[in-house]
Formats: structure tokens, C-alpha cells, sequence
């Protein structure tokens, strides 16, 4: 059975490529554009060093959290491994907190620096990702910097509780960068690296389930390791499915860790989740629908942002199925 299709390597800065062109040299630029992001992005942020507890789940996460206490111990260790703590599987997290506390103590400044520098080091992998993939420095720094300013993302950053967010989230770009390490060259280490990754990410928050239907979207672009129109055009239905399957094959790991999150989810969930007589299916579909309508909405125009969005009592059908088209 063929292999995925691999895109043309990329010279570095400086080596000769296949028609012995040097490569420009980009890294003064690189680490240029780097400093930059991070020197604006800290501040921006810097005001959260001073920031306190707030009342909406920061004393799950920290002033009431029994794993903090008393910090990284060998007994606290294999317990955030079998616990479903705030209804989540979550031992990184925990992990990471719990970190914080033996170094600064239960203080709230220290806490909300380490989630600025999750954030900062989400943005500059995203950065070296996104440029490993297409390239490209300008627009992939352009990128990075509206993921670090967004609007959108100060709640992960800007409250304690979200700590979960911000360290899947760093899991989540290095998952990234390792595998279009792997698209570009092959090289299986870097496959094992993006899948151990993944799996860390996934002990972290397991929102990042999603991440193996990111990965098949990055091979169409810009990895361009299927075409799936020519594949179609070449042999129908059949080519179409031979250019896909060794791309879905090849992530077969990662769905089964996103699967195995997803049930471990659900079961830590438990009573934290309404019953279906409470909420209908069709209310759960046309808000999420809706909801993802919203979401990009917000993107382009970040305005009534909260930190607690009420489920409506009915979702109206026509936003609904206009979401949906």
C-alpha cells in the first residue's frame, strides 16, 4: 500500500536545495520576530502577576484543592493519577500546580505567571510550527501574534482556574510541530515524539480529542500530502480513498488515545453532566451548532465576552439550521 504523499523538503538557512539555490538565511529574523512576540505578549499580560483569586472556580483549582496542600509529595504524585478531581482527568494539571505551590506557595501572583508562560510558549511553538509547515516567517509570526492577543484567549491566561487550558494548549502546538516534523522527513521518532505529545496534552485537558481531525485538515494544507480532488479525478471514489487511507491510517494512535480520553471524560464527568430528560439531544446539537457559529463570530469580532454563558431554555430553529449550513 503507497505511502502518504511527503512534500518537497525544505532547505535550512543557508544549505543548498535540489537545484543548489541557498536557502536565505532567515534565523536573525526568526529569533527577531520571537523577542518581539514575547516581549509584547508579556506586556500586555504583565498586569496578571498582581491579579487574586476570583470566586468561580479558583477555590476548586487552588485555595480549596486538597492536592495542594501540601505540594509535590511522593504520595501525591500517583494519586493525581487515579483521580477525577473537579470531574476531570487531569494529573498534569494537577501536577503543575501542585508544582507551583512547593516553589511560591498558595499564592495567586506566581500561579498566574506560569500561566503567562504556558501562554508565551504555546505561541512560539505555534510560531516554529506553523513555519515548519508552510515556510513561511512573516505571516507565520503574523499568526502566532493574534493567537497570543486574542481577546479570546485571556481567560486561559488570566484566571488560575484555567490552568488546564493553558498547559493542554502547549501540548496541543508541540503535538504540531513534531508531527510536521514527521510529514516533512519521515522520520519515525518524530511520529512517536507528536504522539507522546498528544498523550500528555490529553493528561492535561482532554480537549484536545480533537486534535487527529486538526492533523488529517494540516495534511490537505498546507502539508499537501493528499490532493483530494486529483486523487478522485485519477481513479473515483476508489483513488480518493487510496490517498486518504494511509493519512487516516498513520493517526490510528492518536484516535485511539482521543477515544480513550473521551470515555475516561465521560466516566469522570458522571453527575456533572445533565440528564438527557433535562436536556434534549436536539437542545445539546442546536446550541453546540450555534455555539460554533458564535465562536467564529468572535474571532473577527471579540465583543460580550463573559466568564459564564447560561444554556438557554430552547434553542430557535432557524439559527440553528443555519449554523448548521
Amino acid at each position: 500500500m503507497s505511502r502518504p504523499a511527503r512534500i518537497r523538503h525544505r532547505p535550512r538557512a543557508g544549505e543548498p536545495d535540489s537545484t543548489g539555490v541557498q536557502a536565505p538565511r532567515l534565523d536573525r529574523t526568526r529569533w527577531l520576530l520571537i523577542v518581539a512576540i514575547l516581549i509584547v505578549t508579556a506586556a500586555v499580560y504583565w498586569p496578571v502577576r498582581s491579579y487574586d483569586f476570583v470566586s468561580v472556580d479558583d477555590p476548586i483549582y487552588a485555595t480549596d484543592n486538597p492536592f495542594l496542600r501540601g505540594g509535590v509529595t511522593w504520595s501525591a504524585v500517583p494519586a493525581t493519577l487515579t483521580s477525577t478531581y473537579a470531574h476531570f482527568w487531569h494529573p498534569l494539571t494537577l501536577l503543575s500546580l501542585m508544582a507551583d505551590v512547593s516553589v511560591f506557595g498558595l499564592h495567586p501572583g506566581p500561579l498566574h505567571v506560569t500561566n503567562l508562560l504556558l501562554h508565551l510558549c504555546s505561541t512560539i511553538v505555534l510560531f516554529l510550527a506553523l513555519r515548519r509547515m508552510t515556510g513561511a516567517t512573516g505571516r507565520s509570526a503574523f499568526v502566532a501574534a493574534l493567537f497570543a492577543l486574542h481577546p479570546l484567549h485571556v481567560e486561559s491566561v488570566a484566571w488560575i482556574a484555567e490552568r488546564k487550558d493553558a498547559l493542554s494548549t502547549v501540548f496541543w502546538m508541540l503535538t504540531l510541530w513534531a508531527f510536521a516534523g514527521y510529514a516533512l522527513t519521515a522520520k519515525r521518532r518524530a511520529y512517536w515524539l507528536a504522539l507522546v505529545f498528544f498523550a500528555l496534552g490529553l493528561m492535561a485537558k482532554p480537549m484536545l480529542v480533537t486534535l487527529p481531525i486538526t492533523l488529517l485538515l494540516l495534511d490537505v494544507w498546507p502539508l499537501g500530502r493528499v490532493a483530494p480532488g486529483g486523487a478522485k479525478s485519477a481513479g473515483g471514489w476508489m483513488g480518493l480513498l487510496r490517498g486518504w487511507w494511509p493519512l487516516v491510517r498513520e493517526k490510528i494512535p492518536f484516535f485511539a488515545l482521543a477515544a480513550l480520553a473521551g470515555a475516561v471524560a465521560v466516566v469522570a464527568q458522571g453527575a456533572a453532566v445533565a440528564s438527557l430528560e433535562a436536556i434534549p439531544v436536539w437542545t445539546r446539537a442546536a446550541n453546540a451548532l450555534v455555539a460554533y457559529v458564535t465562536y467564529i463570530g468572535e474571532m473577527f469580532w471579540p465583543s460580550g465576552l463573559t466568564v459564564f454563558y447560561p444554556l438557554p431554555s430552547a434553542v430557535p430553529t432557524w439559527p440553528a439550521v443555519a449554523a448548521l449550513a
